[in-house]
């Protein structure tokens, strides 16, 4: 799976365009980024519980980042500060 990165450091590494979601989690690593790992929803998904996307299951966190979102067939992930700025 692809992913997007808006702001701060890993969008200065990977400049906006699509990247590999396992070589984002490299260089995230690389750049002393803590990562982590998004919930599986499954179960309650099954039960029509009301939960995200099944694609965004088990996906890669970045501390200091919004994500993942889904966009359009890859991940998306902003800094906060970014997050903000588009939700006001």
């Amino acid at each position: 799976m692809k992913a997007r990165v808006y702001g701060g450091k890993l969008q200065s590494v990977v400049v906006g365009t699509p990247i590999d979601v396992e070589k984002l989690v490299v260089t995230a690593r690389l750049l002393g980024i803590k990562v982590g790992k998004s919930e599986d929803l499954s179960e309650l998904r099954a039960k029509g519980a009301c939960v995200h996307r099944a694609e965004l299951d088990n996906q890669p966190e970045f501390e200091g980042y919004c994500g993942p979102m889904w966009d359009g067939g890859c991940l998306r992930y902003e800094t906060w500060e970014i997050y903000n700025a588009f939700s006001d």
